[in-house]
């Protein structure tokens, strides 16, 4: 099955993982809102196998609102550069 498919429906793409200097590895993705109408960035911290997103870890990163895009977002991948976590997308 998939490893992250949330919220239901709203069609889970992008899914890009992120191991940080810890060692913790994370899945960063996007929504096409199909159900909601409303595309966002989620993330979560996943098993130490990567197969799964732990419960409770999942939260929003960003929510699509620029009307030029069409409040389209997506494609989503961190990188540690200068000392700071940065997010494409």
């Amino acid at each position: 099955g998939p490893v992250a498919c949330t919220p239901p429906g709203e069609g889970s793409i992008d899914p890009s993982p992120y191991v940080d200097g810890a060692g913790t590895p994370w899945l960063v993705w996007s929504t096409e809102g199909n159900v909601s109408r409303s595309r966002v960035i989620l993330g979560g911290r996943l098993d130490p196998t990567g197969t799964y997103v732990l419960p409770g870890t999942e939260a929003t990163i960003l929510t699509g609102s620029t009307n030029w895009e069409s409040k389209i977002i997506e494609a989503p991948h961190f990188i540690q550069a200068y000392g700071k976590l940065w997010l494409f997308y």
